[in-house]
């Protein structure tokens, strides 16, 4: 059961967006994804990228589950690399 879900972008100078879907432990099917928020388990969009549950509520990822990131680019005309992460707080 996870109460936080942050996710950072390593670049922000390149990172438009990142959506992180769940998939069920097993399957490689993209209909097989775990539905969450919207449709996925975490994102980023500039300005926004936790989401926070309230006192006594979290969203279970089940053993086992695959995480599937989404990203979004655009250029700034330089080389650069991209490190993006995902930080979670399990509720007790």
């Amino acid at each position: 059961w996870v109460e936080k879900i942050e996710v950072l972008p390593g670049d922000r100078s390149v990172v438009h967006h990142v959506l992180v879907f769940a998939r069920t432990p097993g399957s490689n099917r993209a209909e097989d994804q775990l539905e969450g928020v919207g449709g996925y388990f975490g994102i980023y969009v500039p300005g926004n990228s936790a989401l926070v549950y309230g006192n006594g509520l979290a969203k279970q990822i089940p053993k086992g589950a695959v995480l599937r990131f989404q990203i979004h680019y655009t250029t700034n005309g330089a080389e650069t690399t991209d490190q993006t992460k995902i930080g979670l707080v399990f509720a007790k």
